[in-house]
This record gives structure tokens, C-alpha cells and sequence, in this order.
């Protein structure tokens, strides 16, 4: 018993190092199981220890994306008793907040310009993605100014996709009918849809103070990314809708987050509007009685 559960230990540890290290947002779904599997406090000790090893090698982009995947899993079980929607959202924004203070805090105690650590750290990692592919142009400028909802973006991303694969190894969506599934009902409050235009609109709209802009594209992002959550939802409910099979669904999510994150937040915003979810249960009921 012992050595199975050491073997299942080094297995997830191991993957999730290797997803976080070349993903940076699949790490997070390895440590979901293996967090199920021993529990909480086993959980931190390991991940405590395997952690302080990385940070030793001096290494940020081998330490830092499985730490960080590390520090979103254990939020998220420590609220998970709110339900996995306000789990996986305050669990994303605890660990975006953590990484923000710790980066203020170095940057106050090594007296350097907040903008300049940022772009310097930045082009070191695009010189290496150009090694790979010299036609990759990066605007660094503008990646800066949005590095905190870049941040906030590729931890809800990872959280989503966690939240995803442990509920379908677990079975839950198989509990619930497509209209009381709380995962295909995901709605955003009706007013949040009004604060993606005044956003949009001083996104390009230069005002008097000097870092409004900034503010503007930075929450736009993030709302983007509360809508991409919602328009899934739409996407998983048609899945379920017409009876997908899982690798054709696993295919096409991979498609709608790594190509057609605009679209989605699109139709998660023209869902205010068009109710793509009714219609979509509408169908089904149609289909049903005939």
C-alpha cells in the first residue's frame, strides 16, 4: 500500500513538473489528483520539499510555474466547500495576488525599476522562444503593461482546466441533468457585460490620467476571460447536447483555448442578448418530445 502510494506520488509529481515546466497550465491537473489522493497535509509536505529542491537550482522557469500550479491547487481545496465556481475564481485571484506582493516586495528590496525588471526578464525568455522560431515578433512594450492580467489569464486557464479534467475522472458531470449542471450553467451577472464596453472604450482612449489606459486593457482582459469561462460553458453544454465523444471533445477544447479564445468571449458576451443556452435546451426538449 505504501509503495503504491509513493509510486502515485513520483507519477504526479513528475508529470506535473513536466506539464508546468513546457505548459505552464497543465501542471495544475496532476496536482489535483494526487491533492484527492493523500490529502491535504501529505500534499504540502511533499510538494514543500520537491519545491525547496527546484528553488536551489536557481532556476525560475523550473521552480516558479510548479510552484505556482502547486499554490492554486491548495487554494482552490481550501474553498472548495463554496462550490467549484467561486473555488476556482478566488483561488486564481489569491495566488495572482501572492505572486504580485512577492514581486513588489523584491523589486522594493532591490531598489530597481519595476518596468525595466520586467522587460529584461521577459526578453531573455522570447530570445529563447526565437531560437526556436526567428518569425515570433513580440511587442514587450505593450506584454508589460498587461503582465498582471496576463497572469490572471494563464492561472484561470490552468484552474479551468484542472476543475475539467477532475471532474470528468470523477464522474460528477454524470450526477446532474445538462439544466441543473452548475459547469453548463455558468452565467456572469447581466451588468458585467457593461463594464466590457466602458473597459473596451478607455482601452483605446487615451484620458488625462497617465495610467488609465493601462487599467482599462488590463480589466478588459480580465472580463475577456470570465466571458471565455461562459462561452465554454455554452460549448460544453452543445457537446453535451449532441452526444460528442470525449476525444473529439478533448480535441476541440484544446482548439477553442489555444485558437478561438476571442470567439469564445464573444459568444459568452452575445449570450446576454441571444440566450444561446435556451435555445440550446429548447432543442433538446424539442428533440425529446418528437
Amino acid at each position: 500500500m505504501f509503495k503504491k502510494k509513493i509510486s502515485s506520488v513520483f507519477f504526479y509529481e513528475a508529470l506535473s513538473f513536466v506539464l508546468a515546466t513546457l505548459t505552464g497550465v497543465l501542471g495544475a491537473v496532476p496536482l489535483m489528483f494526487l491533492y484527492r489522493e493523500v490529502g491535504r497535509w501529505q500534499f504540502l509536505a511533499f510538494n514543500f520539499f520537491i519545491a525547496m529542491g527546484l528553488i536551489f537550482t536557481n532556476n525560475p522557469f523550473l521552480w516558479a510555474p510548479y510552484l505556482i500550479c502547486s499554490l492554486l491547487v491548495v487554494f482552490y481545496f481550501e474553498l472548495e466547500y463554496f462550490g467549484y465556481l467561486k473555488a476556482g475564481f478566488f483561488s486564481v485571484l489569491k495566488t495572482s495576488l501572492l505572486i504580485g506582493g512577492v514581486c513588489f516586495f523584491y523589486i522594493k528590496s532591490q531598489n530597481i525599476q519595476a518596468v525595466e525588471w520586467a522587460t529584461s526578464s521577459l526578453q531573455g525568455m522570447v530570445e529563447s522562444i526565437q531560437k526556436i522560431d526567428p518569425s515570433l515578433k513580440v511587442d514587450l512594450e505593450s506584454v508589460v503593461k498587461q503582465l498582471p492580467s496576463i497572469l490572471f489569464t494563464a492561472l484561470g486557464i490552468a484552474m479551468w482546466l484542472a476543475i475539467l479534467f477532475d471532474r470528468r475522472f470523477r464522474g460528477v458531470s454524470k450526477l446532474f441533468r445538462p439544466e441543473e449542471d452548475p459547469f453548463l450553467n455558468t452565467r456572469l451577472p447581466d451588468g458585467l457585460v457593461w463594464l466590457v464596453i466602458v473597459a473596451l472604450l478607455f482601452s483605446f482612449v487615451k484620458t488625462p490620467i497617465n495610467w488609465g489606459q493601462e487599467v482599462a486593457l488590463n480589466l478588459l482582459n480580465v472580463i475577456l476571460l470570465l466571458y471565455f469561462f461562459q462561452g465554454l460553458s455554452i460549448v460544453a453544454l452543445a457537446f453535451t447536447r449532441y452526444r460528442l465523444g470525449p476525444f473529439i471533445k478533448a480535441f476541440l477544447y484544446v482548439v477553442f483555448v489555444t485558437q478561438l479564445f476571442l470567439f469564445v468571449s464573444i459568444l459568452g458576451i452575445l449570450d446576454y442578448w441571444l440566450n444561446f443556452r435556451g435555445r440550446i435546451f429548447k432543442a433538446s426538449s424539442t428533440d425529446g418530445s418528437s
